[in-house]
């Protein structure tokens, strides 16, 4: 095997953690655990997974992992497909945009940073929802949705750090 494909090979093994993780992540957010009735009060763990790669590193997420991961968690918990890919999407972009706002500073800043991925993420989710339903979808399972999964942001970040920590520096 030519160096060349080795590297190649190398940095899709490489690219495929963070996308791994994600779908993992979202896995255990379809569990049927804090569910009243016909709402699920728990939190989108691949989301939160999702802002950790945005925010630590940027250049092992590239968008079609993150579309990926929304369409999959779309597939599996039977929602509108694309509905979650657009809140991915849409959290992901805004992190992109403003991420020299978050990085690098104390941990409130990312914990900030985090809360308006999650708020812009879920507001289009919301906001799709609604379009597709033809009328306003109640927002507070989706405001409750949002805050249990930036709770759960700080949570999933220590495992996630401990994954991080094994990959390569970037280049």
């Amino acid at each position: 095997m030519n160096a060349s494909l080795a590297a190649t090979l190398g940095r899709l093994l490489i690219l495929s953690v963070p996308l791994g993780t994600l779908m993992i992540l979202s896995l255990l957010s379809l569990l049927p655990y804090g569910t009243l009735g016909a709402y699920s009060f728990t939190p989108n763990l691949g989301y939160a997974g999702m802002v950790y790669w945005t925010l630590r590193r940027p250049d092992l997420l590239p968008p079609l992992s993150v579309f990926l991961a929304g369409i999959a968690l779309d597939v599996m918990g039977s929602g509108p497909v694309g509905l979650w890919a657009l809140a991915f999407l849409s959290g992901y972009a805004f992190l992109l945009w403003q991420r020299v706002l978050f990085v690098g500073r104390a941990a409130l800043p990312s914990l900030l940073g985090a809360g308006l991925a999650i708020l812009i993420g879920f507001s289009a989710g919301w906001g799709a929802a609604s379009w597709q339903a033809g009328l306003l979808v109640a927002p507070w399972p989706v405001a409750v949705h949002g805050l249990l999964t930036l709770v759960a942001f700080p949570l999933v970040g220590v495992p996630l750090s401990r994954i991080e920590a094994r990959l390569p520096e970037p280049d």
